[in-house]
């Protein structure tokens, strides 16, 4: 039994053009995602 976190930008933004930040937890091969509440522009993500 694996399990993977990881930080990831959605690609769906919001009416001010910022997309949000989310944590995408992988157990046995299911995604969740959990949201932040941060949003930032697309430019600043690394």
């Amino acid at each position: 039994m694996s399990s993977n976190i990881k930080m990831v930008l959605r690609k769906k933004a919001n009416s001010k053009g910022l997309y949000p930040l989310a944590i995408r937890i992988t157990k046995n091969r299911r995604s969740t995602y959990q949201y932040v509440g941060h949003y930032i522009d697309i430019e600043d993500w690394d």
